[in-house]
């Protein structure tokens, strides 16, 4: 099984990769319309359970919110329902910090 947390860094160079993760963003639009990831996908947390047919099973993935909190919860509970999800460390607040200073910070 592949780590639970994910380093910013460790998650850019993945995405930098030749073989990048997908990224789901569960924050609520609100937060989206501020701030997101490149190439993340919005996926609000009131609708993860609704979207567990739409989400990888054979595929690592990480898992995004504002600051790692609600995203490390969502990453135990996927991981009890057989997925390969890993949290942000810090969330996209620590992505604005260490990696692309150009997403907002709220």
């Amino acid at each position: 099984m592949q780590d639970i947390q994910m380093t910013p860094r460790k998650l850019q160079s993945i995405m930098n990769s030749s073989q990048p993760i997908p990224i789901f963003d569960i924050r609520e639009n609100w937060e989206r319309e501020l701030a997101y990831i490149p190439n993340s996908v919005h996926i609000p947390l009131s609708n993860i359970q609704d979207m567990l047919e739409e989400l990888p099973k054979d595929r690592y993935f990480a898992v995004v919110c504002h600051h790692g909190i609600r995203s490390l919860k969502t990453v135990l509970w996927l991981r009890q329902h057989g997925f390969e999800a890993c949290n942000l460390i810090g969330g996209i607040n620590s992505w604005s910090e260490e990696i692309d200073p150009s997403v907002p910070k709220y």
